[in-house]
């Protein structure tokens, strides 16, 4: 047995031990076979008829499972209250939701933009989400590895904070919840599904499930990606384990496991520089290489570097800012136990462990960003007690994490908009010596990153700046909560929660200057939430609720840490960030349970820290409506609509650029250089990459033949693509298609994607809005067939 795989086997027998609860199983109690009606607890009950005539795995009606991914409560989504939105298997089946780029198909609020190329996190009411498995907290990520879909059946997507039984995130904009394949007692069950698609998509999965004996089943998946790209030099090859473990000793205990990992070998879409208007409306390309007063020998690349442009290009929308040896790589180790005891019929007991282990490596010389996470650990184990008595359902338990990561990295040397990438991609890389304010990693000779800390004196050697993503952390935190859903009447309910969070964290700078003692902080910190909601239902298929929520967040930084560095301390204020959400809704089920309704309107005050570790607040308002509706096996039909005002206010924001046209000499630009870093004057600023307004409907339609076809569009309005808003993406569109047959054993699908071939574009948010845009792929397909056994 190798070390890594030892250390695994370790870890998931501590995540075992440390579920108490499993000790409480009755060993005299009788063992019995389990139906599928005992089989369903938390986030995947199904109810058994959502719509008549309608086979379970057809459904995408929303009702059709519980969710407790919300409130910690079984619920529906109809008694939910706050804005929520399913994505079962049958929609991600037929709206081919394939990455998290995809939830705006569904989803109201969920325009995801480009994250360098990584979008694997999605963006919620114009701020980057949180990634939950099961209720448990994922490591949080930006760009990076791609999320694997593999070990998912399902998704609850919830706008605004975590409640109180979920703990204080660094993002509350909203969060997805991945509900994670279970196994199967109702048989053995083998399916298997290949994908090709055109620029050489390839992909494979196998998924095998059913009983071992009448208490315990089983479920396995794999998939293999062996892919290449529309864009130049772009790749995605990766491979995920996932294994599932359900046992159902008694009608009092049921015990939930899982495990995955991921390996993953890629490079990131960074996209194309120079992002003026021009490129946006024709695709004009100011070519020209950046020269500045403080540029190194043998490479005029560096900081106010000026582009005297030398012509003009169509840009072919194929390249990127990526080199030909520029690649990403990375691995992810993640084991899940939920122990769940009924006490009696009132009172349960509920375990919830969670481990993952997150690495990641991105060598991105073209750009210049060097990202080194070598450790990053994340172990959480949730106590919790049900309660029901009378008119009350409470929850109250305790919450255990623990954090640590170990990571390096470099974008101080970014110069974007200095390369022009219509010139030979070999001369691309930025590398030393060509590098400033960098130590050598140890154990490489050959990667640099910055300092995560700032020394005094240090800038007289050439080390002026530290970077939050150099660290070497270790965290402890520690929460208690309690909640109570009170029945006041037939038709009003009001649930309340309160929470206390303690936080101690140890950080070090693991790459000080040479010469100098290494910056060491430590900080212990309270947080605290609270949430409010009234909810209304004067009819049985008609719910209206009020939500008010305070919760104070932490910032969160590189492999999942808390708060960085501040110079060679850490800021306190970086773990009590205020944030406020009042939001009122109305849902209905309507014409038998076939036709869902949903709509919401929403004031959130939450903050946002930038690559800068500037922390600003943020003011948001919208409105949501989401209709879902499915009236026989033939047909199904789903529409969602949103509009989003989210403004820094008050604040002073920086990008590594201030206007894009500062990068070019004149008549072109300003010649003021690029990047410069300039702060904008004090003001409101409307949050870049973010459309105002987001639409998109889907119609499907099956015949009894086994043949149909489906249609889904996606329109968002236009989209500013930095802070100051001169430049701007006008309306897009993107309309998909898909053709299949659906037989008992065995079916074929052919997907389109961007049927009319527009030349769209993806803003990226926040400081680099002026230095990047990615052009969206043009018409391509997919074509899959899958055979079940």
């Amino acid at each position: 047995m190798t070390h890594e795989s030892t250390k695994y086997a370790l870890l998931t027998a501590a995540l075992c031990l440390t579920s108490p609860s499993v000790l409480l199983a009755d060993p005299a109690a009788p063992v019995t076979a389990a139906t599928p009606a005992t089989l369903a607890t938390g986030s995947d009950n199904l109810e058994e008829i959502v719509v008549k005539g309608v086979n379970l795995e057809d459904q995408v009606s929303p009702l059709q499972r519980k969710v407790t991914s919300v409130f910690g409560l079984q619920l529906s989504v109809l008694d939910t209250p706050r804005a929520v939105t399913e994505i079962n298997a049958a929609q991600m089946r037929d709206q081919s939701i394939i990455d998290v780029t995809d939830f705006s198909k569904i989803v109201s609020s969920a325009y995801t933009n480009d994250q360098f190329g990584g979008a694997n996190v999605p963006f919620l009411r114009g701020q980057q989400a949180e990634v939950f498995q099961n209720g448990m907290l994922r490591t949080p990520r930006s760009d990076g590895q791609p999320l694997s879909f593999n070990s998912v059946e399902g998704f609850d997507v919830v706008k605004g904070p975590a409640s109180v039984v979920y703990g204080p995130t660094g993002n509350v904009g909203g969060y997805v919840n991945l509900v994670t394949k279970r196994p199967s007692f109702d048989g053995q069950h083998e399916t298997v599904t290949l994908t090709y698609g055109e620029y050489n998509t390839r992909k494979a999965q196998f998924d095998v499930t059913g009983p071992i004996s009448d208490t315990l089943a089983y479920r396995v998946s794999f998939e293999y990606i062996h892919s290449d790209s529309y864009y130049r030099f772009g790749y995605d090859h990766s491979t995920d384990v996932y294994a599932a473990l359900r046992w159902i000793p008694s009608d009092k205990l049921t015990v939930d496991f899982n495990t995955e990992f991921y390996l993953a070998h890629y490079t990131e879409n960074t996209g194309i520089n120079r992002p003026t208007q021009q490129l946006i409306d024709n695709g004009t390309y100011y070519q020209g290489t950046g020269v500045s007063p403080y540029a190194f020998p043998g490479d005029p690349r560096n900081f106010l570097s000026v582009v005297n442009v030398t012509g003009t290009a169509q840009i072919n929308r194929s390249y990127q800012l990526v080199a030909p040896g520029d690649h990403d790589q990375g691995s992810n180790f993640q084991a899940q136990l939920d122990v769940n005891y009924n006490i009696n019929d009132s009172i349960s007991l509920v375990n919830k462990g969670y481990f993952e282990d997150y690495s990641q490596q991105q060598l991105e010389y073209a750009q210049r960003y060097f990202n080194d996470i070598k450790d990053s650990y994340n172990f959480e184990d949730r106590l919790e007690l049900h309660a029901n008595f009378g008119k009350n359902q409470a929850i109250a338990g305790i919450a255990y994490r623990f954090i640590h990561v170990l990571a390096y990295g470099d974008f101080y040397n970014e110069y974007l908009n200095a390369t022009d990438i219509t010139t030979n991609p070999a001369n691309f890389p930025i590398v030393q010596p060509n590098l400033y304010g960098v130590v050598q990693v140890p154990g490489n000779a050959t990667y640099y990153a910055v300092p995560g800390a700032t020394y005094a004196g240090s800038s007289a050697f050439g080390y002026p700046y530290s970077i939050a993503n150099t660290q070497d952390q270790t965290s402890n935190q520690i929460g208690a909560f309690i909640q109570d859903l009170y029945q006041v009447t037939d038709q009003v309910s009001i649930l309340g929660g309160l929470r206390v969070d303690l936080i101690h964290e140890k950080l070090s700078d693991p790459l000080p200057p040479p010469g100098f003692t290494a910056a060491h902080a430590t900080a212990t910190q309270g947080e605290s939430a609270a949430d409010l909601s009234v909810t209304y239902k004067p009819l049985t298929w008609l719910t209206t609720y009020l939500t008010a929520d305070y919760n104070q967040s932490p910032v969160s930084t590189n492999g999942g840490g808390f708060a960085a560095f501040t110079g060679n301390t850490i800021d306190p204020t970086n773990f009590r960030i205020k944030n406020f959400l009042y939001e009122g809704g109305v849902k209905a089920a309507l014409l038998d349970n076939t036709l869902f309704l949903s709509s919401a309107g929403f004031f959130q005050k939450r903050a946002q820290t930038d690559q800068f570790q500037d922390t600003q607040q943020i003011d948001a308002y919208g409105a949501e409506f989401e209709a879902n509706f499915q009236p026989s096996r033939n047909f199904s039909a789903t529409a969602a609509y949103s509009y989003l005002d989210a403004r820094l206010h008050g604040a002073s924001p920086t990008s590594f650029t201030e206007n894009v046209y500062d990068s070019f000499a004149a008549p072109y630009g300003t010649g003021v250089g690029s990047p410069n870093f300039n702060p904008l004057p004090t003001g409101d600023y409307r949050l870049p990459a973010v459309p105002s307004n987001l639409f998109s409907a889907f119609v499907k339609y099956r015949t009894d033949l086994g043949i149909g076809a489906s249609s889904g569009v996606v329109v968002t309005g236009p989209i500013n693509t930095s802070y100051i808003g001169n430049v701007r993406i006008p309306t897009q569109y993107t309309w998909d298609g898909s053709i299949f047959y659906e037989a008992r054993t065995w079916s074929v699908r052919a997907n389109f994607y961007n049927i009319t071939n527009q030349k769209n574009w993806i803003a990226e948010a926040g400081a680099q809005g002026n230095d990047l845009i990615t052009a969206a792929m043009p018409f391509h397909y997919q074509v899959s067939a899958s055979f079940r056994f």
